[in-house]
């Protein structure tokens, strides 16, 4: 991080969620799936490897995989979170009758 971080600018902690990862023997094919795409998505994992290979296990990881164990010092901010009155019963509204 030494050799990119500069001072000044404002840094924010960010993520990248990933969806529907299925292994490839059980993808279900598409009439209007481009073959390029799988051609793309392999270079891509390709990429990764190499990278991760180079620079050492886990230099570049799946943002689901988390924090390492140990180092997550940082906790999400939810100030501005919705209530879950819905899936939390702490949080249902509670009615007083006198």
């Amino acid at each position: 991080m030494d050799g990119i971080y500069r001072q000044g600018p404002a840094y924010a902690k960010a993520g990248v969620m990933l969806f529907d990862l299925i292994p490839r023997s059980r993808r279900q094919i598409s009439l209007f799936d481009a073959v390029e795409t799988d051609t793309r998505r392999e270079e891509l994992m390709a990429a990764l490897d190499g990278v991760n290979r180079r620079y050492g296990r886990g230099t570049l990881r799946f943002g689901a995989e988390g924090p390492l164990q140990g180092q997550a010092d940082w906790h999400m901010r939810q100030e501005r979170r919705s209530p879950r009155m819905t899936t939390d019963w702490k949080e249902l509204p509670k009615a007083h009758c006198r």
